[in-house]
């Protein structure tokens, strides 16, 4: 009785050893918590005013390219992944907010889904919101690329 009660947990611990292994050697980018300093203000993706006050670190996320109508974001800042976001074209004027407050120097890394991929150096403070705006383009021309700008004053479409 005794040698198959230890059969059966055997296989109990096993799993449990190997769940625990999984999450002790977690990606490190989908450790959001670890990002010192990063206050979320608001993630859902939509234009907020109010969160707009708060932040001083605006990513915006669009799609412009027609030959790849949805593509999907990655950012990485610190190489810490804190956004996942499907971008679709929708019109050429559609767009993702997402709203932080974070100070210093900071790596920020977007890749897209096709790999395209760009890497850029910011310096945060917390007087001045910085609107960083990516932006996804592919054509057969020119094939994939990201293209970055930074403005100091709110992104609106004209």
């Amino acid at each position: 009785m005794k040698n198959r009660i230890i059969l059966l947990l055997i296989p109990v611990v096993l799993i449990l050893l190997i769940l625990v292994f999984i999450k002790l050697n977690a990606d490190k980018e989908d450790k959001f918590e670890e990002l010192v300093g990063l206050q979320v203000i608001n993630e859902s993706g939509s234009y907020d005013s109010e969160a707009e006050k708060k932040s001083n670190f605006i990513i915006v996320l669009t799609n412009q390219s027609f030959l790849k109508p949805e593509m999907e974001f990655s950012v990485y800042v610190d190489g810490i992944k804190i956004i996942t976001q499907n971008c679709k074209v929708e019109g050429q004027h559609q767009s993702y907010n997402y709203y932080y407050f974070l100070e210093g120097k900071h790596e920020i890394k977007v890749k897209t889904a096709d790999g395209t991929e760009l890497v850029r150096i910011i310096d945060l403070n917390a007087k001045m919101p910085i609107w960083n705006i990516f932006t996804y383009w592919n054509s057969e021309k020119d094939g994939a690329s990201l293209m970055c700008d930074k403005m100091e004053t709110p992104f609106i479409w004209d």
